[in-house]
């Protein structure tokens, strides 16, 4: 697979991936409408990855504050209760 083929579907995968829309299904048929050879589930894993790797740096500060005030009785910004929140909010999906 070419360089400019992998940087290709990193911008597709960009794209797509906050928008309603399919980044994996975009990341299939891009090659087939395309023409050029499939990139395969590994460059699919690291394309995600990389995604994921960039929205923790976008939202360090937020994290960071999520996971100080988890804890923190004191809080009066809001971020104890979305941090709670969220940890509320994700069991379903771990139990599924």
């Amino acid at each position: 697979m070419e360089t400019w083929h992998i940087i290709l579907l990193g911008v597709i995968q960009g794209i797509t991936e906050f928008l309603p829309i399919s980044s994996s299904g975009h990341l299939i048929l891009a090659p087939r409408l395309l023409n050029f050879e499939g990139q395969g589930l590994g460059l699919d894993a690291v394309l995600h990855l990389a995604t994921l790797l960039v929205i923790i740096i976008f939202f360090k500060g937020d994290l960071t504050q999520l996971l100080k005030n988890l804890f923190n009785k004191k809080n009066s910004t809001g971020y104890r209760r979305v941090a709670w929140g969220i940890v509320l909010a994700s069991f379903p999906a771990g139990l599924a």
